[in-house]
């Protein structure tokens, strides 16, 4: 039944269903493109996209799109949706300036989708007065965190029936560059990849109250980016970006059990580890490294493609099983359920698709998108 049903589903699957498909959605990017190393705007104006899939037998399909902005810049993992399917919400860092469309400027613009019916529409625009890097969506649906990394602050927005109203901010020390905002599951807490800071920061929070100071700050490597919770295993994982300068760059994992949290394990993945995730069973983990593919081609450090590497989580330790190469500028990667991997490929404007076997990567017939590349991404609570 499930099969045949349109973006409908999001609605009609309730609790009584014992197991709802994965839902996940991708933002393509259209104002870019990369020329010599540089990031400089397409010479023919389309809108950015977001598109839906669910995956079934387990492959991803497609369920509709909606015209709204996204970004390149920030964690990958920046679109948040709804516990119930019903709502999501994609901040947009940076656009093409309407008043000289061949440059690129910063923007502050949080869209609210409407997932009902037969095709996700934009029901409301939030303008936060600062980049909007990232979004998070509390486990009850009322908290909606977004970051403003160039402003070292995130904005708190209560959301009801589907409408996002600011009423607060949470302020960080100056250069901290707040990136990926993340909700971490049976319990009061938020944490923050600070890359600017080299920290992850917890913080508590009660209902649309987040404490203005955190509670506890971890080090697990250079520039944090993006950080994800590894299912019901009590681990996340967060992936250390560093300084882009072709050193080899690591992937951390963080024991949530513990009370503090700490970092008890970190293993070596690539060049540049753009995003990382967890499969749903909590046993594995993704990254998708960027390498130096955004160099100029002249440069004796470039590299023209980024790949995607699988790692087990096994006795407290992150094991690399298998890596597999993909296009260049590499965004991010995600499960979409415990054996589909997604890997984003700005450059080639592929999805690059593959199933996990074990622990190795089986390489499948990918996305392509025509007008634009992937690069933002969110997934439904399980």
């Amino acid at each position: 039944m499930l099969k045949t049903l349109p973006l409908v589903l999001l609605l009609a699957a309730t609790p009584a269903l014992a197991q709802r498909p994965p839902l996940f959605a991708i933002g393509v990017e259209a104002d870019v493109e990369l020329v010599h190393g540089d990031v400089v705007p397409r010479a023919q104006v389309r809108p950015d996209r977001i598109v839906f899939f669910e995956v079934v037998d387990g492959r991803p399909r497609r369920l509709g799109s909606v015209a709204a902005p996204v970004s390149f810049m920030g964690p990958p993992a920046a679109i948040a949706i709804s516990p119930d399917r019903r709502w999501a919400f994609a901040p947009a860092e940076n656009g093409r300036d309407s008043k000289a469309p061949g440059s690129l400027v910063p923007t502050d613009v949080l869209s609210v989708l409407d997932l009902a019916g037969g095709s996700p529409r934009v029901v409301q625009t939030v303008h936060l007065g600062a980049d909007a890097t990232a979004a998070a969506l509390s486990p009850d649906g009322r908290l909606l965190v977004v970051t403003h990394a160039d402003a070292d602050r995130a904005s708190l927005l209560r959301v009801e029936a589907g409408r996002a109203e600011k009423i607060g901010e949470l302020a960080f020390d100056k250069g901290a560059r707040p990136l990926a905002p993340v909700f971490l599951p049976d319990e009061q807490a938020l944490a923050f990849t600070l890359a600017g800071s080299d920290r992850i920061a917890l913080y508590d929070w009660h209902g649309t109250r987040v404490d203005p100071h955190p509670r506890q700050q971890l080090a697990a490597g250079i520039y944090p980016t993006s950080l994800a919770v590894c299912g019901p295993s009590g681990y996340a994982v967060v992936g250390n970006f560093g300084a882009a300068t072709g050193d080899e760059n690591t992937v951390s994992l963080i024991d949530l059990h513990t009370h503090p949290a700490r970092v008890i394990d970190t293993a070596s993945v690539g060049v540049s580890p753009e995003g990382v995730d967890c499969s749903t069973d909590g046993r594995h983990a993704v990254v998708a490294n960027q390498g130096m593919s955004l160099l100029d081609s002249a440069d004796p450090r470039y590299a023209p493609q980024g790949d995607v590497v699988l790692l087990a989580i096994r006795d407290r330790r992150l094991v690399v099983t298998d890596r597999a190469t993909i296009g260049g500028w590499v965004e991010g990667a995600i499960f979409a359920g415990d054996d589909l991997v997604a890997a984003q490929s700005l450059a080639d404007g592929r999805l690059h698709l593959f199933r996990r076997a074990g622990d190795r990567l089986v390489r499948l017939e990918p996305i392509v998108f025509e007008h634009g590349g992937p690069t933002s991404f969110g997934k439904a609570p399980d």
